[in-house]
């Protein structure tokens, strides 16, 4: 299997779609991340938050607006920088967002967001698996972080039931498992002499079974490199979790949260 890169989730929309209709995910997320977020309403304006990761925005609208930071009212309370590789969804974030900030930056480049202020809050919302320097990368934000400011990192870990399926597809495939997880990020942030706190974000996959609806949750996971698999293989990973006529995921992952000092 090649280098994947990132994924560009336009390719595979109504993957993407079947995940969150059928997942709890998004709403433990929600409520995971609320507390976050709504400390920088308390900050002086504007709080500034780097989205790092941000696709499309609709999720971090919606945790804004769940926040209280609604249009109109608090709209002078944030400045929001979105760093995202594919610009047809950056640009999209750049719309959704606008309302609910002071101020919105298209971080087009590394250089672009390396050179802005420190942010008060980097959220890093299951993006860092893809980043091709992960240790790099990893100081930069580190080092972006504003005093008291908070890195918010949501990754799979191993134990996560999906991470388990994706590095079984890759091992069907004769490949090494080419992306960031958790624990990966854990080991980075203590070379940096950081300690990160683990927030456990629990959640459920039920849909009805069939090789369509486990191939939907396969391109979800893997995009265009499922070719690469061995269909039948790939199609069996669900197997442990049949359930009647459905398969039933219960499983979770970590927040790892930094707080830089002041």
């Amino acid at each position: 299997m090649a280098d994947p890169g990132p994924i560009d989730y336009g390719e595979i929309g109504a993957d993407y779609a079947f995940f969150l209709a059928h997942s709890t995910e998004t709403a433990a997320q929600l409520a995971a991340l609320g507390g976050h977020v709504g400390r920088l309403a308390g900050l002086p304006p504007p709080a500034r938050l780097l989205d790092f990761g941000c696709g499309t925005g609709a999720f971090t609208q919606r945790l804004l607006t769940a926040a209280g930071l609604a249009p109109g009212a608090r709209a002078g309370a944030l400045a929001i920088w979105l760093v995202e590789p594919v610009a047809a969804h950056r640009d999209a974030a750049a719309a959704r967002l606008a309302p609910l900030a002071r101020e919105v930056v298209q971080a087009d480049s590394d250089a672009a967001w390396q050179a802005g202020p420190r942010f008060d809050m980097i959220l890093a919302n299951h993006s860092l698996y893809y980043v091709p320097d992960p240790e790099a990368v990893v100081g930069r934000l580190l080092g972006a972080l504003a005093p008291g400011g908070r890195l918010v990192a949501a990754l799979l870990d191993r134990d996560n039931a999906l991470a388990r399926l994706w590095r079984a597809g890759y091992a069907a495939a004769g490949a090494a498992f080419p992306f960031l997880l958790a624990e990966d990020l854990e080991v980075l942030l203590g070379r940096h002499g950081i300690a990160s706190a683990r927030e456990t974000v629990g959640y459920r996959i039920a849909f009805q079974d069939g090789p369509r609806q486990r191939s939907h949750v396969l391109r979800f996971l893997f995009g265009p490199q499922l070719a690469a698999l061995p269909t039948e293989a790939a199609l069996a990973l669900f197997d442990p979790y049949r359930c009647g006529r459905r398969i039933v995921i219960e499983t979770n992952y970590p927040h790892l949260v930094v707080q830089a000092e002041r």
